[in-house]
């Protein structure tokens, strides 16, 4: 079947590319990117590269006691000071957040539509390992301290937007029994009392100098 003419000039006969199928060819005959069979996945179109990785050995998380930005987006400082507790961690549940959809069905669909409604935050809780000898996690978090939960999603790369920062008070810390011959552990429980920041850009590993 001839391809439509071109503006001034007779109708083509379709030739097949050495490297894909017949473009199609639009209302003025100059070629498009779509194709019209046998096209290969991936021609035109641009192909997105992942870098996977396992957050294990990367992924670092914090408690920090004090967070001075409304917007719960610490500083460097405040970063140091806080506790890494990223190698006593056994355990990691929850800690997103959940959207409660709205139905909005109208009379003149039979589709039931939805709009976004409230967010909300899962359930919470860290399950790390019980020490021995030394009860200095069991102390810092106890029931009912406040303070903050962050996650260096990609490890502390400063200006990578991976820091997801969580405002929590403790509910519970309850020690796991068991007789399995596994390692002792304990659960801490979060409340996230406000909405989290996410996506946070890492501050730099060390505060410039301002010249004076």
């Amino acid at each position: 079947m001839p391809l439509p003419p071109h503006r001034g000039g007779p109708a083509r006969t379709p030739t097949r590319l050495r490297d894909g199928p017949v473009p199609r060819q639009d209302f003025e005959g100059r070629g498009r990117l779509d194709c019209v069979i046998g096209c290969r996945p991936g021609i035109g179109q641009q192909t997105l590269q992942v870098k996977k990785y396992s957050r294990r050995g990367v992924t670092r998380v914090l408690w920090l006691k004090t967070v001075a930005d409304p917007g719960h987006v610490p500083t460097r400082p405040e970063l140091t000071a806080g506790t890494d507790l990223t190698s006593a961690i056994a355990a990691i549940d929850g800690w997103s957040l959940t959207n409660q959809a709205i139905e909005t069905p109208d009379l003149g669909s039979t589709f039931e539509s939805k709009i976004p409604g409230t967010d909300q935050a899962d359930d919470s809780s860290l399950g790390f390992y019980e020490d021995q000898v030394s009860d200095e996690i069991e102390q810092l978090l106890t029931k009912d301290a406040t303070g903050w939960v962050v996650f260096l999603r990609k490890g502390d790369v400063p200006g990578s937007r991976s820091m997801d920062v969580f405002p929590v008070r403790i509910g519970s810390r309850s020690p796991n029994y068991s007789t399995d011959n596994e390692a002792a552990k304990f659960t801490v429980s979060f409340s996230i009392t406000e909405k989290p920041t996410q996506d946070a850009v890492i501050p730099p590993a060390t505060v410039p100098k301002v010249d004076k």
